[in-house]
């Protein structure tokens, strides 16, 4: 089971197994998880985008793509093709980067338009906040009114400025849980390294920086939900059931 969980991107994916150029798509941006039952061999390379730079790369706003399965032809017309086989067909994988870089730069456009420029503005000013503002706040600290923050992200990436802000704050406690557990995990590695059993290799090669790793602060649940800006716990379970499809105990525990 493979779980996908929202993040504020787009993404442009090229199935290596396919066999023509329509295997290009492009992923709309997601608001809630979803849970993928992976049943046979497969083969995929992606580019992940921003959603507040769409535009800039490809022409069309973000919101164009909600609640639908777009190939990269029905976006970039006759470009798609040439893009495809020139990606898919490159081996090892450091030249199909490379070419994906070029058919980027290709595709950039040198100006943006002046909604792309504002939504870039705003967008990084949330990451800043780690989504821990109200749409007040945001009108207020950026000068716009409440009217053009929702008509510029409804218009450019399909969601509501508040919609934006819960899954980056969400991303935030991810984040922490994340660092917490690597944490817990090179821990481990210390102690083994220490007293390995018997069995175990007797030499065990770790990264210079892994002992100078900062631990993540311990808190409860009760306390993380107050640090990242929820009402309460039952408010941080409420996201978790949404963006991710577990409560927080039980991701924890995994």
């Amino acid at each position: 089971m493979h779980r996908i969980v929202p993040d504020g991107c787009i993404d442009l994916i090229f199935d290596l197994y396919a066999t023509d150029h329509r295997s290009a798509f492009l992923s709309s941006l997601m608001c809630s998880y979803e849970v993928m039952e992976l049943t046979e061999s497969m083969a995929f390379f992606g580019i992940r985008l921003y959603a507040s730079e769409v535009r800039r790369l490809l022409g069309y706003a973000g919101s164009s793509l909600a609640d639908a399965h777009v190939t990269l032809e029905q976006w970039l017309g006759a470009q798609a093709a040439p893009m495809t086989e020139d990606i898919v067909t490159a081996a090892p994988m450091p030249q199909r980067i490379e070419r994906t870089e070029r058919w980027l730069g290709i595709l950039l456009r040198e100006q943006d338009d002046g909604d792309t420029t504002r939504l870039r503005q705003l967008v990084h000013y949330i990451h800043g906040k780690r989504g821990r503002l109200t749409i007040r706040e945001l009108a207020q600290q950026t000068h716009y009114s409440d009217r053009t923050l929702r008509r510029l992200f409804q218009q450019e990436l399909g969601v509501s400025p508040k919609e934006w802000s819960d899954m980056m704050r969400f991303q935030g406690v991810l984040r922490h849980l994340q660092l917490r557990n690597t944490y817990a995990c090179r821990m481990q590695m210390r102690a083994f390294a220490a007293s390995p059993p018997s069995d175990a290799v007797e030499s065990i090669a770790f990264e210079s920086n892994s002992y100078a790793y900062r631990a993540p602060e311990e808190i409860s649940l009760r306390e993380l939900a107050v640090r990242f800006g929820y009402y309460d716990q039952s408010h941080l379970n409420l996201a978790f059931n949404r963006y991710y499809g577990l409560p927080p105990g039980q991701l924890l525990q995994r």
